[in-house]
């Protein structure tokens, strides 16, 4: 096989995991540094495969690749400081106006050459401005929404509709590894919300459980008057995995992303230690529950003493009868 396009293949490997690992992220700068990095893996595998089949084919990607690590080097550094933001909306439109420009450019030489496919670049110049954009919008959700849409355009541009010359020694007129780099963002994307999903299921769950336990925490009391109700509630095993159920939920919930000073830091331990207080509670609660059935079963098993004999009659079929008791020696 060509080595350069073996070359590639490698880039794209390690481009997929800094990707993949990008896209599961929700603090901006971080982001930025891993989408950056991957973005240098992934000019070069352009690069290579610009010297493999021809540079022509692979112009656009290359100049978007390239643009794309300066543009997170940026980014990075606007989202630093929050006086900068003003300047960050200046720099992202001249990285429009840039992204527009080279777009261009790219789409004129290969319309030039095959205008059956320019119309591929021109669309993928419209998701490559709305992937800038969304990128430097706050939040999480824009930049994963305009990823799909800018990695579908993108998988088009690594297919036979655009790459017209064949490997000479493979036959090849697919970028396979680019293609798999995409499709590898778009379920990077879907792991995300799938996980996000999953934590506002949590999050619901949780509150259900601590409110259960609240309930039936306030329904016994502290009076032991009220352990009398414990009967008709829930068993204590039952309730004690339900606490541990709570305790499981509550740190698989916590966003340690978002822990990030000293506030988040002290709402995270207030958080944990309200719930190790009900879990105390629960604690308690159960040991006072095991000590009253233990007395109960104590007042059941020992007879009171006037009933001695009565109970010794029960176990031995029969009484015993009560001898006269001897006169006195003078009444004789």
């Amino acid at each position: 096989m060509n080595g350069w396009w073996i070359v590639a293949q490698v880039f794209g490997l390690i481009t997929i995991c800094f990707e993949f690992w990008a896209y599961q992220i929700k603090e901006k700068r971080k982001f930025f540094v891993v989408t950056g990095t991957g973005s240098i893996f992934w000019t070069l595998m352009f690069v290579s495969i610009g010297i493999a089949t021809g540079m022509t084919t692979q112009f656009s990607t290359i100049i978007a690749g390239g643009f794309g690590v300066i543009r997170c080097a940026v980014f990075f550094w606007i989202y630093g400081d929050p006086k900068r933001k003003k300047l960050g909306r200046i720099i992202l439109l001249c990285f429009v106006a840039i992204a527009v420009v080279a777009g261009y450019l790219a789409i004129s030489a290969v319309f030039r050459y095959y205008p059956e496919t320019a119309w591929i670049h021109l669309v993928g110049l419209f998701a490559a401005v709305g992937f800038i954009v969304g990128q430097y919008l706050p939040g999480k959700h824009p930049v994963r929404i305009a990823v799909v849409f800018y990695a579908t355009m993108v998988i088009l541009t690594q297919t036979p509709l655009n790459i017209m010359h064949p490997d000479p020694l493979t036959g090849l007129r697919w970028n396979i590894m680019g293609i798999a780099i995409e499709i590898a963002k778009i379920i990077a994307v879907i792991v995300f919300y799938v996980m996000l999903m999953r934590r506002s299921y949590m999050i619901k769950k949780l509150k259900e459980i601590k409110a259960i336990i609240a309930a039936e925490v306030d329904r016994i009391g502290t009076s032991d008057v009220t352990l009398a109700q414990v009967a008709s509630g829930m068993e204590s095993t039952k309730l004690e995995k339900l606490t541990a159920k709570m305790l499981r939920y509550e740190i698989a919930a916590i966003e340690r992303s978002e822990i990030t000073n000293i506030t988040t830091c002290e709402n995270a331990m207030a958080t944990v230690a309200s719930d190790a207080r009900q879990v105390q509670d629960v604690k308690d609660l159960i040991a006072r529950v095991i000590k009253y059935k233990e007395h109960k079963t104590e007042e059941t098993n020992v007879p009171r003493m006037g009933n001695q004999k009565s109970v010794q009659a029960t176990l031995t079929g029969k009484e015993k009868k009560e001898e006269p008791e001897a006169l006195p020696e003078e009444q004789k």
